[in-house]
């Protein structure tokens, strides 16, 4: 999916679906780009946050939460296919569109 289409709006229409769970699945998508940067995060770095860009110049922003092992070999400009659902991320006063990765490749 292209990063464009990753907006508050679409978020705002998904919430429109819910409940999601067995007989609803929340919706995942999948985009394909560069990372742009790559953070830890967490008590003990236990989640991984990733910016990508599309090849429209698109940008989102990914977070991996409780991964599993030790991932170092992410790094910019690497092209990176990712799966994931969208949410508003709601921190310090500021809200912003959010992917929550399932999974990725590079």
């Amino acid at each position: 999916m292209p990063l464009t289409l990753v907006s508050e709006e679409l978020v705002s229409h998904l919430e429109s679906i819910q409940p999601f769970g067995i007989g609803n699945p929340r919706p995942t998508f999948f985009s394909k780009g560069v990372i742009v940067s790559t953070s830890f995060m967490g008590r003990n770095s236990e989640h991984l946050k990733m910016t990508i860009k599309d090849e429209d110049g698109s940008i989102l922003e990914l977070v991996l939460f409780n991964r599993e092992k030790k991932i170092t070999s992410l790094l910019p400009e690497q092209p990176i296919s990712v799966v994931y659902n969208v949410d508003i991320n709601h921190w310090n006063g500021r809200s912003k569109v959010q992917g929550i990765t399932k999974t990725f490749l590079i």
